[in-house]
């Protein structure tokens, strides 16, 4: 077995795409904005640090107007 075993994502394939047409779309301005809009479209709770993860994973962090 090769490469790190993370546990299951907690928004599925179509969600992240959602989340990076909206970030795309300059609908957050900051991350605290884009995991409250997780939370109240998927009912998903990131903490600050979780989805300053996923933006960086997802590459969106350009898209966003700050990143605090």
């Amino acid at each position: 077995m090769g490469g790190r075993q993370g546990r299951e994502s907690r928004l599925n394939k179509e969600q992240y795409d959602q989340l990076v047409q909206q970030a795309t779309q300059g609908n957050f301005h900051t991350i605290g904005e884009a995991a409250k809009w997780v939370e109240q479209t998927y009912g998903v709770h990131y903490t600050y640090f979780g989805m300053r993860s996923l933006v960086e994973r997802l590459s969106i962090g350009r898209f966003l107007g700050q990143l605090v």
